[in-house]
């Protein structure tokens, strides 16, 4: 890589190649540069979180999205001989933005409310650790937070750049939602009452990383050296199995126990 450095000669600042390959590199000739008009979602505020929470196993219904908040559904029913309970296949099967509303306290903050739904599988187990039922669950994780979104003036977004939007994709001057997250199941339990020992529903601990973003469409000035151009794609040719196996090294280790 070119190396730089600075000198202060006569009261000016001048900068010197240490080495000459950058001369060679046409991406280190200023004069390729130019200023390129582009429009992208810019974030203006962000956070993470680790979220650890205990929600009941509900049974999986479709979900209206539409509604202002999730049907949470019913409670999924112990079955008679279960004594335990695996959970497997955890995801987050969808994010939605229940209310997102200016703050009246400081001006630009925007107070959010999303319900997280979680989609897994349960296979409830008996005494002799045998699967006597499998079956699809969901659970929904409320949550509120606050973040910088500036101020969009009361406009409207429109766009035909996806043709499912028939109407504005933002409006009322609100910026802009972005939610990563992924999920992991921690523990499951078959929870019972004092007045009743037999197992009335699922308890299932799940901890999950999310990143909430809130962002604006802005159109920026940048620094390009032109259009991307793609690489060849690589010609797949068909896999020998021996061909594969003679490319490995091979395991001494394995054959030799280790020294105390």
């Amino acid at each position: 890589m070119p190396q730089y450095a600075m000198r202060l000669r006569g009261g000016r600042l001048n900068r010197f190649l240490c080495e000459g390959e950058c001369l060679m590199d046409k991406s280190c000739n200023s004069s390729l540069i130019r200023q390129e008009p582009i429009i992208v979602p810019k974030i203006y505020d962000s956070c993470r979180a680790k979220d650890c929470v205990t929600l009941v196993a509900c049974a999986t219904k479709p979900t209206n999205m539409e509604e202002t908040h999730v049907n949470k559904g019913e409670p999924i029913p112990v079955p008679v001989g279960a004594v335990s309970v695996v959970v497997h296949d955890m995801t987050v099967k969808a994010v939605k933005v229940v209310s997102e509303k200016p703050s009246v306290f400081k001006k630009g903050i925007w107070d959010l409310e999303l319900d997280y739904i979680f989609e897994y599988s349960l296979d409830f187990k008996n005494c002799n650790n045998r699967t006597i039922q499998s079956t699809d669950a969901f659970s929904a994780f409320n949550k509120t937070v606050s973040l910088y979104g500036g101020d969009g003036e009361n406009s409207a977004v429109f766009t035909n750049l996806f043709p499912s939007f028939v109407s504005p994709i933002t409006q009322g001057g609100a910026p802009f939602v972005v939610v990563e997250a992924k999920a992991i199941s921690l523990k499951s339990e078959l929870k019972s009452t004092r007045h009743n020992p037999s197992p009335i529903e699922v308890l299932v601990t799940i901890g999950m990383f999310n990143e909430i973003q809130l962002c604006r469409i802005a159109a920026l000035n940048v620094d390009s050296r032109g259009a991307v151009i793609p690489k060849e794609c690589e010609r797949k040719d068909p896999l020998n199995p021996c061909e594969f196996f003679d490319k490995l090294d091979f395991p001494i280790n394995d054959f030799n126990p280790p020294n105390k």
